[in-house]
């Protein structure tokens, strides 16, 4: 984990209390995602920024108006998280995550032939016409 390389939330009890963007001695390890939704008033917010010190307009400079407003709300999602663009490598190990969670799912859901469920580890898996019987049943 490594969240100094993300935005990240200070919390306050259930409230964000500030989002620092990679900061060098994180407060926490709950990292801002990317994942936002915004009314229509972020063109005009966006206008008003002005360029950080990395010569970038910064979304968490968006996100901090909008707590300074009062009006930012947030979920906190469980589960796996990766930052998938940050390289090669991390997108495929973002997709043989996401490929080991497809197959475990599938496997509860599929009718599967016995002979074929333990191929279903292997990354070439070649599974024979006929071999699922039913899919959600």
């Amino acid at each position: 984990s490594n969240p100094e390389a993300y935005g990240v939330a200070e919390f306050d009890g259930e409230n964000i209390k500030s989002i620092v963007e990679k900061p060098t001695a994180p407060v926490s390890d709950a990292a801002v995602t990317g994942l936002y939704m915004y009314d229509p008033q972020v063109f005009d917010v966006i206008k008003g920024l002005s360029p950080s010190q990395r010569n970038e307009l910064e979304i968490t400079d968006v996100n901090n108006f909008y707590l300074e407003q009062g009006t930012l709300s947030h979920r906190t999602l469980d589960g796996f998280w990766g930052d998938s663009g940050e390289s090669f490598d991390s997108l495929m190990e973002a997709a043989g995550l996401i490929r080991g969670s497809h197959l475990r799912n599938l496997n509860d859901h599929l009718d599967v032939d016995d002979r074929t469920s333990a191929g279903l580890a292997d990354e070439s898996v070649n599974v024979p016409k006929g071999t699922i019987k039913s899919l959600f049943s």
